[in-house]
């Protein structure tokens, strides 16, 4: 018969009859650190931002639009976007950008990190 361990399994539970050498406030200590974070500007919607941004918006039915992708030589509209979440998708077979926000968009269209992206966009309320 194997001894039982005191380390905690894998997946960092505790199996029958382990104990933890820990207290209370160390278990939860991650939980109640206090950090400074400076607050954000509001970003624009993704409704004003799409319309500005993409050549051939053409707003349709129930917060959805269509326009040029950016992200290929594109001549008929073939990006899908959603003008209430952000997220967008182009439809065209030799592309496939896909995202779920507009600072996914600016990250991937202008090679931005997401800090970066989200920077340029509280710039431009």
């Amino acid at each position: 018969m194997k001894p039982k361990t005191t380390k905690p399994s894998a997946s960092g539970r505790r199996l029958l009859g382990q104990q933890h050498n820990f207290g209370r406030h160390a278990a939860y200590s991650h939980y109640t650190k206090s950090t400074t974070r400076r607050v954000a500007a509001p970003l624009p919607s993704p409704a004003a931002f799409y319309a500005a941004e993409i050549q051939g918006f053409n707003e349709g039915d129930n917060d959805w639009a269509w326009g040029c992708c950016p992200f290929h030589d594109d001549h008929n509209p073939s990006l899908c976007m959603n003008l209430r979440t952000g997220w967008y998708a182009c439809k065209s077979s030799n592309c496939g950008a896909t995202g779920k926000s507009i600072v996914s968009f600016v990250s991937e269209r202008d090679g931005l990190s997401v800090a970066d992206a989200i920077r340029f966009l509280e710039g431009r309320t």
